[in-house]
């Protein structure tokens, strides 16, 4: 059972928002070391160092870009995210 509890952990979606840097963190499962890559303007996906899988997203100043109804939709694509 402590096996499966640890496999959905490393699997969940997690979110932070930095309100002063207006940065949302998204991480899939526990946060990380990673490299980032900017995919578009201000959007990074971030990835294993090691794998090369896809551990998370940063977007940056993204209040400015969904609150005032700017962006409703992120531009990145992930046709497969692999549990790190």
């Amino acid at each position: 059972m402590e096996q499966s509890v640890e496999a959905t952990k490393r699997r969940q979606l997690q979110m932070s928002y930095d309100k002063e840097a207006d940065v949302l963190y998204v991480s899939f499962g526990a946060p990380q070391a990673a490299i980032s890559e900017e995919t578009s303007e201000g959007i990074l996906l971030r990835k294993d160092p090691e794998t090369g899988a896809i551990v998370g997203i940063t977007v940056l100043d993204f209040e400015k870009r969904f609150a005032s109804g700017g962006a409703t939709t992120l531009p990145v694509l992930l046709e497969r995210v692999s549990a790190a």
